[in-house]
């Protein structure tokens, strides 16, 4: 694979904060790289929890998956809104680029229903029912609660 590395003013590049759909373009970036992040977080968190047993990091876990979720409906949302653009609907793109935005696009709106399910089961939007459901199946088990040194909590 070969690729090119180009420098330029930002500000240029950007045409200056003018374009609709170089503002979409660098909202699409910001949610790349924060997925990028996220899921590079997950995967290491996933294999020291499951494949290497350590304890103590769940929550840790499931938060970055949350945010991976969350990221991914902030994403469809910016490319939906980037190919609703006059700029995008007139723009000439080469067939590569043309099919992996389709690809993109495809993909969100055909798991759409799953994304957006996973994001509520994990709390990344608390949904009324999924508490309900919750506290109406507590348990008279009793759990300790860790205070953290030097904090004082009336936990009774």
């Amino acid at each position: 694979m070969r690729s090119i590395t180009r420098v330029g003013r930002l500000s240029h590049v950007f045409r200056g904060g003018q374009s609709e759909l170089l503002n979409g373009i660098a909202r699409l970036s910001i949610f790349y790289e924060d997925l990028q992040l996220e899921m590079g977080e997950f995967r290491d968190l996933h294999r020291r929890v499951i494949e290497n047993g350590e304890e103590g990091l769940e929550y840790r876990l499931i938060y970055f998956l949350r945010r991976s979720l969350a990221t991914l409906v902030e994403f469809r949302g910016a490319l939906t809104r980037v190919k609703q653009t006059e700029e995008f609907k007139k723009a000439d793109l080469g067939e590569r680029d043309a099919g992996y935005i389709n690809d993109a696009d495809r993909f969100l709106q055909k798991n759409w229903a799953t994304i957006k399910e996973l994001r509520n089961e994990f709390a990344g939007h608390v949904q009324v029912s999924a508490v309900a459901f919750a506290t109406k199946n507590l348990t008279n088990e009793v759990g300790g609660v860790d205070v953290p040194p030097g904090n004082s909590a009336n936990l009774n």
